[in-house]
């Protein structure tokens, strides 16, 4: 059998600038179409909806009623075979601040974190302090996108600073900028490392962490996929240091337990992913017009047909469950309040006392995490 043709492209790249105001969201979608289905789609949508240029671009169908309705066609035909990753942008960058100033530190155990769920209570509390505008969460965020960009210290005001402004406040971020400053020497070391990557230039853009939960699903769906992606420096980056490169030819399936369900984490590529340009591969624009109309349904929510666009999504189960979207602030409070975020604000405290003493913060942590676990399970 043929490989099935996978077709990726995005809406909302910003690169390493995820605090992006006007544009909240990164999309990604993979559409599983052939060839001559997506040109046929393309030359029909443009004929019928008398669109400019032979060239469909979502973010200008998007702008008016007449192309509105073409995007509304464009789904009807092919939602069914999109998969969509979305991402908050600010709330990202709140998981990424986990990963790179925490990881680094709790490495060596870092199974018993993720399995209580500690870097999304880290991530939720942080980005939550950024919505209601903490000053000291403003300053975590500023500083730590900008060593992130620049991989050095200079111009920093806050993150390795002497402490927070206000040392009084009981913000999560004020005990994050101490965490770091306790522990820089595990975290700059985790930078430079990133130094010697290609990829290292791109750490914080989205664009590989959207593509890996496409193919994922693609590859649960196929034997074989053949991969084609919008051309993107970041990708040409990934590309270059051979990141996909073991899944050609590959058959075996290796899963993981995610978030309660069993995930796949491997597919076959037939060959390797390559890069093309939109104008050429009308597979890629079909793409760009399915993550426009999502990127630009979540921004207009109000919007008769962006809840129509969405209702079209959700039917077809077309939005990843790796996206990552924050809860609501009624939601997070509710989850920080509980049994589990009771437990990993004491484990948070026993890290930072540890830290404060320069003691090895995961030595019989599992202990810890166990006893921690107990004094909040009945609360």
């Amino acid at each position: 059998m043929r490989p099935q043709t996978i077709y990726c492209d995005e809406s909302g790249f910003t690169g390493n600038d995820l605090s992006n105001v006007d544009q909240p969201h990164f999309v990604y979608v993979g559409i599983a179409i052939t060839p001559v289905e997506a040109d046929e789609i393309k030359n029909r949508v443009i004929r019928d909806y008398r669109v400019n240029g032979n060239e469909l671009k979502g973010k200008n169908l998007v702008k008016y009623a007449k192309g509105r309705r073409a995007v509304s066609d464009i789904l009807d035909n092919v939602v069914a075979r999109s998969q969509c990753v979305v991402m908050h942008k600010k709330y990202a960058l709140a998981c990424k601040l986990y990963e790179y100033l925490f990881e680094p530190v709790l490495a060596a155990k870092n199974w018993i974190f993720y399995e209580i769920g500690f870097h999304r209570f880290i991530s939720m509390i942080v980005h939550l302090e950024l919505r209601i505008r903490e000053g000291n969460a403003e300053r975590l965020f500023e500083d730590f996108e900008q060593f992130m960009r620049r991989k050095d210290m200079a111009g920093l005001s806050y993150l390795f600073g002497t402490g927070p402004v206000e040392p009084e406040v009981r913000s999560l971020s004020a005990k994050v900028q101490e965490f770091c400053v306790a522990n820089q020497q595990k975290i700059f070391e985790e930078i430079d490392f990133l130094k010697t990557l290609t990829v290292g230039k791109w750490i914080l853009d989205l664009t590989a962490a959207c593509l890996n939960p496409v193919l994922w699903h693609w590859g649960a769906k196929f034997e074989s996929l053949e991969v084609y992606c919008d051309d993107s420096k970041p990708l040409e980056s990934y590309l270059k240091e051979g990141v996909f490169d073991p899944m050609i030819g590959r058959t075996d399936k290796q899963t993981f337990e995610l978030e309660g369900h069993s995930q796949q984490v491997t597919f076959n590529l037939s060959k390797r992913i390559e890069l093309v340009t939109s104008d050429s591969t009308p597979g890629i624009q079909i793409a760009d017009v399915v993550s426009s109309a999502l990127a630009h349904a979540l921004q207009n929510r109000v919007e008769d047909y962006s809840r129509d666009w969405l209702e079209k999504f959700d039917a077809a189960r077309a939005i990843n469950p790796n996206s990552i979207m924050p809860l609501s602030e009624g939601e997070a409070k509710e989850k920080i309040l509980g049994p589990s975020g009771r437990r990993n604000a004491l484990v948070l405290e026993e890290l930072m006392r540890r830290s404060r003493s320069g003691s090895d913060p995961l030595s019989n942590i599992e202990q810890f995490v166990a006893h921690a676990s107990g004094m909040t399970a009945d609360l």
